[in-house]
């Protein structure tokens, strides 16, 4: 019997859009652990240090993501993990869309090392952005003005992060500016432990 294994990767970095897609896979037969040859496969590439990996991680910006890699991993590197793509469906594994999948410690080097920063900073930034989404949607539940207040308020917010996700190149200063122009007590608290950042990795020496 033919196995099929459909990869669902969903955007959970906004509540109000879910927007997925879905990429299926036929399971070779001994293949008994199909998320696992997935990973496996991703990870091959990832680890690969070969000139096509290098120039997708570099378009990633270092944060290699399930959508990069549907994009950057050939199909025959699934195949050898025994995985081939259809477009049929069987099996789901769901994934975020934002889930870091590259392990940087295989390029942790000087070249490398604003990369890393940045990458710890971004990962920082998300990790609030999905507790605000849950906040948002707890808020949202309650059927009073307070309560749209505070839905309101955090989205606010959150949409900042989201705006700094976008920015390509983060620093200390880029963030002590960040930190004197916000009102928000909770986005200077989190500013300030961005800082943190750059201050253990001696880019913020000033201080």
């Amino acid at each position: 019997m033919v196995k099929i294994l459909n990869l669902v990767v969903q955007d959970e970095s906004d509540p109000d859009d879910s927007t997925e897609f879905v990429v299926s896979f036929e399971i070779r037969e001994d293949i008994h652990q199909p998320e696992k040859a997935l990973r496996d496969a991703v990870q091959e590439f990832v680890n690969s240090d070969t000139d096509e990996t290098k120039q997708a991680i570099s378009n990633a910006q270092g944060l290699f993501n399930w959508g990069d890699a549907m994009t950057a991993v050939p199909d025959n590197l699934f195949i050898k993990h025994g995985l081939t793509k259809l477009n049929t469906a069987a099996i789901d594994v769901f994934v975020n869309l934002n889930e870091i999948l590259c392990d940087y410690s295989a390029y942790k080097s000087k070249q490398c090392k604003q990369k890393s920063i940045l990458f710890d900073v971004k990962k920082h930034i998300n990790d609030y952005i999905i507790k605000w989404n849950e906040d948002i949607r707890y808020w949202k539940k309650g059927e009073n003005l307070y309560a749209e207040e505070m839905a309101d308020k955090i989205s606010e917010q959150n949409q900042k992060l989201k705006n700094l996700m976008t920015v390509e190149i983060i620093d200390a200063d880029y963030i002590k500016n960040l930190i004197i122009s916000e009102t928000e007590d909770e986005l200077i608290v989190i500013y300030e432990e961005i800082l943190e950042y750059f201050k253990l990795s001696g880019e913020a020496e000033g201080e």
